[in-house]
């Protein structure tokens, strides 16, 4: 429940991705270490979180012993992020938390998340890496080899059910339409649209009306004529693949509507999109050969219909996660603290020390306790012969509060 230490409303809760926890005080039980070694190569992110609201703490990042980053003085008023870290296969990352003076009011969180270390393709960024000469097809290899880009204009929104003809790359500006976008070739509407691309977000000027697409997105625009009314943004998978993105309407006073096909079977749709909102492909997983669809036309009018497009594309792995490792487990009173993740990525271990350098000090690994102590909840992982109060340093239960009330 995200409780280690209770009462919740005192000292906090973690979020529904995290483990609550709490460090120790005493010289030789001072610092928690929480590791995870890799079976293969993997990625791994994460944050910490001080959650009660009178205390601090310190937290480090090490990869092996080598130390990544650190916080002192992390406290309820913020968080601190684990950026993406890559271990090779046998290879442990720690984070190690220790209080920043007293330990009072030290409650906090981790949470981790583990991926296998594969090629991600983006349509930004797979767009960014190309390099098209005036008239090329949009018919183009992601550079990860995870698939292949395609974007077309219809008469039909579902993908196959009408006439299709591929965009092609414009090194030059139609009007409001900004150079260096793949459009309509012979289109019937104004300045070659649809039409998706630029490098800078901005695809209709101008950008303090049209809008601009954020970071991870490419700007687009649909058509209004019923020949070339639709753009339609495909993916083809060449092997089995995860997709997640979002469509954002940019313009300050249209709208559009979006669809979002896997092969030719409506997933989701969303009408009168505007630039109040966005509209969220949740994952979409797609076999080797199949094709996901984002289509995109104007909901009556195209008037200031700028929108965006965002797409992230990960081969189909398995998914390590602190949290949801521990929520797996069946652990009885007295187990040590050293499990595998059911993920097969590798295997977590949390070990109490006199030093927050992993290995540098001594180490003891953590139990279950199927008892609460006082304040510290039961269901967790503490101290075994612990020289704290509440057989701290500890982590776990499942409700996010590890130390009450």
């Amino acid at each position: 429940n995200g409780v280690l230490i209770t009462p919740e409303n005192h000292e906090g809760k973690a979020d529904d991705k995290s483990l609550a926890l709490h460090p120790g005080s005493h010289g030789d039980h001072r610092f928690l270490l929480v590791k995870f070694t890799a079976a293969a190569a993997v990625d791994v992110t994460g944050y910490v979180k001080e959650l009660g609201n009178c205390g601090s703490i310190d937290a480090w990042i090490f990869a092996g012993t080598t130390q990544k980053s650190h916080k002192d003085s992390l406290s309820n008023r913020g968080s601190f992020t684990l950026t993406k870290t890559t271990l090779a296969a046998g290879s442990t990352l720690t984070v190690a938390i220790g209080p920043n003076g007293g330990w009072g009011c030290d409650h906090s969180s981790l949470s981790l998340t583990i991926q296998p270390a594969v090629p991600v393709a983006s349509l930004r960024d797979d767009f960014l890496a190309g390099s098209f000469a005036a008239g090329a097809r949009a018919d183009y290899n992601s550079p990860s080899g995870l698939g292949r880009w395609t974007f077309v204009v219809s008469n039909r929104h579902t993908p196959g059910a009408g006439t299709e003809t591929i965009l092609q790359y414009s090194t030059k500006a139609n009007g409001v339409r900004a150079a260096n976008a793949f459009v309509t070739p012979n289109s019937k509407n104004s300045f070659d649209l649809p039409g998706i691309g630029t490098k800078n977000g901005v695809l209709i000027t101008p950008e303090n009306h049209e809008g601009k697409a954020d970071d991870k997105s490419l700007a687009l625009h649909p058509g209004s004529h019923g020949d070339h009314r639709f753009l339609l943004v495909k993916f083809t998978a060449a092997a089995a693949v995860d997709v997640t993105g979002y469509v954002k309407e940019l313009g300050n006073c249209g709208s559009i509507d979006a669809w979002i096909f896997a092969g030719t079977t409506q997933k989701s749709h969303k009408d009168s999109l505007s630039n109040r909102g966005s509209f969220t492909l949740t994952k979409t997983t797609l076999a080797a050969g199949s094709t996901l669809t984002v289509a995109i036309g104007p909901n009556g009018g195209w008037g200031c219909d700028h929108s965006s497009l965002s797409l992230t594309i990960q081969p189909a792995v398995p998914v390590a996660s602190l949290r949801d490792d521990f929520l797996a487990g069946s652990f009885a009173a007295g187990a040590r603290a050293d499990y595998n993740s059911p993920s097969g990525l590798g295997r977590w271990t949390f070990v109490v020390s006199n030093r927050h350098t992993p290995g540098a000090g001594t180490e003891t690994i953590l139990q279950y306790s199927t008892k609460a102590n006082g304040v510290r909840a039961a269901n967790a992982f503490v101290t075994p012969n612990s020289k704290n109060s509440f057989d701290l340093p500890g982590i776990g239960t499942k409700n996010g509060v590890l130390i009450t009330p």
